[in-house]
């Protein structure tokens, strides 16, 4: 099976994807920095855009639990370091993503070829792979 990876870091989504139910794009945050905030991660498509294909991502370093957190844990339903969760199916894309005022980066997803609007990714597993957890993003495009 052909990979290509796109990049690691810590799965991220803008609110405008889950306002519009697109769910279409990602990106990945590198580390926090406590002066400048999310240092995004840059992927690296290749020759891969435009491409028809699967976007996963595969759990590479756990989730750390802040024990000062007001909600309940999502243990129950992230995955597990070394799993790999299919994000969705379609042809890779990027576009512009906007992090935090005027800091900018890059996102990638993958665009449903039967037209649709509207959950071009699973949104129960960006839940699953986002969370606090170190993803590596990687692209498998079709034969």
């Amino acid at each position: 099976m052909v990979e290509h990876v796109l990049g690691e870091g810590f799965l991220a989504t803008s609110s405008i994807e889950r306002y519009t139910d697109r769910r279409g794009a990602v990106w990945l945050v590198g580390r926090y920095d406590p002066t400048d905030g999310a240092i995004p991660v840059v992927p690296d498509l290749g020759e891969h855009s435009g491409q028809f294909g699967t976007l996963v991502a595969e759990v590479v370093e756990a989730r750390v639990e802040n024990p000062n957190r007001r909600f309940p844990s999502s243990d129950d339903i992230g995955a597990s370091v070394g799993e790999v969760v299919e994000l969705g199916t379609g042809v890779l894309f990027s576009e512009p993503a906007w992090v935090s005022g005027d800091t900018a980066t890059t996102a990638v997803g993958v665009k449903p070829v039967d037209g649709r609007a509207t959950d071009w990714m699973d949104s129960m597993a960006l839940v699953r792979a986002g969370g606090g957890q170190k993803v590596r993003l990687i692209f498998r495009p079709s034969a």
